[in-house]
């Protein structure tokens, strides 16, 4: 496994582990450097701002007003869904509405 392999196994798992969605709130806690630790985005220092999750699907977390942003360098400031309406189902949580739609979407 390369490094850059290595980075999107360790993102992927501090997503699932901290159940990081889009629309959460993130803060960007210090400047980064291209290539750091696997990861190849790059960008401006940003530290102390904050801003909205759009995407966790590519090699980076993508971050509303700042592109992509390596995870190692992000606080979870706010996760607004309800946690108490997410069903584990084998080790994944679903939100109640998911599953809904889901189900009609299968019953059609």
């Amino acid at each position: 496994m390369n490094i850059k392999e290595a980075y999107e196994v360790m993102q992927a798992e501090w997503v699932r582990v901290n159940d990081v969605q889009k629309g959460d709130t993130v803060r960007i806690l210090r400047d980064y450097n291209t290539y750091e630790l696997g990861c190849d985005a790059g960008g401006d220092d940003n530290t102390e701002k904050q801003s909205r999750v759009v995407s966790t699907k590519n090699r980076h977390i993508g971050v509303a007003g700042f592109g992509f942003v390596p995870f190692f360098v992000l606080e979870i400031v706010d996760q607004p869904r309800d946690k108490s309406k997410m069903i584990d189902i084998k080790g994944k949580k679903w939100s109640e509405d998911t599953i809904a739609e889901a189900l009609k979407a299968h019953a059609k």
